[in-house]
């Protein structure tokens, strides 16, 4: 497995003078600058956080549960477990562990 990614919350910081570029800044310091459109950098920053709840989620026993349980139909909850399996590879891809 690789080294895990720099916690978060990460916050963007735009560079002055440079249209396009922003710092990435977490709590340990700056991550490095990049040349991306506001709503990348956005998304960007958002990465940790979306990563850490998104374990919270699928580790979540009762949430699962309760999401089978009020399924419509079959097709409902065909579309809650391949979820979760696209969480779990999601998860997987973003902390370098081989699928």
């Amino acid at each position: 497995m690789s080294k895990p990614h720099t916690p978060g919350p990460w916050k963007t910081v735009y560079a002055p003078g440079q249209a396009g570029a922003v710092y990435l800044s977490a709590p340990d310091g700056v991550i490095g600058l990049i040349n991306v459109p506001d709503e990348d950098a956005r998304l960007i920053t958002a990465a940790p956080d979306l990563l850490t709840v998104l374990k919270e989620i699928i580790s979540n026993p009762s949430l699962i549960d309760w999401a089978v349980e009020y399924a419509d139909e079959d097709d409902d909850i065909m579309r809650v477990w391949e979820s979760i399996k696209r969480a779990r590879t999601l998860i997987k891809k973003a902390e370098g562990t081989p699928t």
